[in-house]
This record gives structure tokens, C-alpha cells and sequence, in this order.
């Protein structure tokens, strides 16, 4: 069983079919970890997509759907608010890492109770898919997250090297991102700004 990678995690998000996924898989060559979610096509196309990212990614995470971490034989498993709970899906993981997506510290006790080898938590930073639903949660919330013992992927928000630097300095793990892999100046600059930042 693989780590949990430290650095920066592209979240290949709404992709919508294997042209799109081979033209982002290019623009997050240099990540540390992909993670899947969401696609924007039918199941017989996100297979496609997903296989040929198990072949190309550093480290693979599906989120939600044991089924596609399976069949592809990703690295772990995401569990979040909308999936099965989280206790079902640790137990569909077999020879692979299990984390989970939250935004609460309450949370992250049950996650850590639950065993689980990593957390997403945010958004730290304002981000379009969560105005108007979460609230910014900032750094040094982070840096009480980090404090729980699990390794921390600080996600929501993170499009440049300050950020992503001021993350790595209050303990995470990692950072996640997601808009920044779309844009090749603002990628490298998150890069740029984990391996240079932090302890």
C-alpha cells in the first residue's frame, strides 16, 4: 500500500471524457496526487477516463465511488457529505488508502476515530463551488486541523505560491487544487510555493 503523497493533489473535476482528461493529465503532470470526481459524462466514458489516469497518475484518489476506485485500482478512496457513510466505504477498501472531504472540525474526531489515512478539509481560501454554502475557513483553522494528527490536504481557494506556502507553514500535508490546473502560470506558482514554503 502507497503513502499518503505530500505536496500538491490536481482534482480532476467535472472532466467530460478521455480527450478531456489525456489535456488535463498534461496540465497536472507535476502534481504530487490526482483525485477524481464528478464527471460530467456516462459511466462507460469516465472508465475510460479514469483507467488511463490510474496508468498516468503519481498517485490516484477516486471520490465516492468504491466501485470506480476498484475497477481502475486507484490508491484510495474519498468519502464525503454525499457519499455512503464513511464507515461503509472503509470497509470496500482493501489494499488502499482511505480518506475523507469535510469542512468541520467536529469532523475531523469522528475521521480520526474511524482510522482513516488522510482528510481533505475547507475550503480555506473563498472558492466559487462553495459561496453561498461555506464560509472561508481560513488558516489558522487549518492549523487546528492539522493539530489532530491526521495528514491535512488544505483545499478551497489555493491558485498561487503564498498560499499554498502559508499552508504548508501551518502543517498540511498537502494542498488541493482544482481551478489552478487549468491555468499553467497559476499551477506552477501553487508547485512553486509548496516546495519552497514551510518548515
Amino acid at each position: 500500500m502507497r503513502g499518503v503523497p505530500s505536496g500538491v493533489w490536481a482534482v480532476a473535476s467535472a472532466l467530460g471524457g478521455l480527450p478531456v482528461a489525456k489535456a488535463w493529465a498534461k496540465q497536472a503532470a507535476e502534481a504530487e496526487a490526482w483525485t477524481f470526481r464528478n464527471p460530467s459524462c456516462g459511466d462507460r466514458e469516465t472508465m475510460s477516463s479514469l483507467r488511463f489516469l490510474a496508468e498516468e497518475a503519481p498517485f490516484l484518489a477516486v471520490h465516492g465511488r468504491s466501485d470506480w476506485a476498484h475497477v481502475c485500482g486507484a490508491d484510495a478512496l474519498i468519502g464525503g457529505w454525499r457519499s455512503l457513510p464513511w464507515e461503509i466505504l472503509k470497509a470496500r477498501v482493501s489494499g488502499s488508502r482511505f480518506g475523507v472531504s469535510l469542512h468541520e472540525l467536529e469532523e475531523l474526531s469522528h475521521a480520526a476515530s474511524l482510522g482513516v489515512d488522510f482528510a481533505f478539509f475547507g475550503p480555506i481560501w473563498s472558492t466559487p463551488e462553495k459561496k453561498g454554502l461555506l464560509n472561508p475557513r481560513g488558516l489558522e483553522v487549518l492549523r487546528e486541523a492539522c493539530s489532530f494528527g491526521l495528514p491535512i490536504i488544505a483545499v478551497g481557494g489555493v491558485l498561487g505560491a503564498q498560499q499554498a506556502a502559508a499552508c504548508r507553514e501551518v502543517g498540511a500535508h498537502g494542498v488541493a487544487v482544482v481551478r489552478a490546473v487549468f491555468d499553467a502560470a497559476a499551477f506552477r506558482s501553487v508547485c512553486q510555493g509548496w516546495n519552497e514554503g514551510g518548515p
